[in-house]
């Protein structure tokens, strides 16, 4: 998805991708009272790729990231460049990547 995407009171879940295996946002994604969940990514951003990550009161937790690239999969929950993250939940992510991440991997 291209430019910013807002999800309100939503749940992202039991998706597969190459890399953002929730949510795939090329600029920002602000996701409020919401949940991804459960989601896979061969890559990076198990739960969610974006350049620009705001959670506010929001659960990540479940998602994988790196399940192809022979380790080199980063931020099993999210992946970004930059973000903030606001009274929310991150937990129980994974990353089968070597540089980690395994909650959140970001570039700032």
């Amino acid at each position: 998805m291209a430019g910013p995407a807002t999800l309100t009171r939503s749940t992202v879940s039991g998706n597969t991708g190459g890399s953002g295996g929730g949510l795939v946002v090329d600029g920002t994604a602000n996701l409020t009272a919401s949940t991804v969940s459960g989601n896979t990514a061969a890559g990076d951003g198990g739960g969610i790729l974006a350049e620009t990550v705001n959670l506010t009161n929001t659960t990540v937790s479940g998602n994988t990231a790196g399940v192809a690239f022979n380790g080199a999969g980063r931020g099993g929950g999210v992946f970004a460049a930059h973000g903030r993250i606001l009274n929310s939940t991150i937990v129980e992510n994974r990353t089968f990547g070597v540089l980690g991440g395994a909650g959140v991997f970001s570039l700032d």
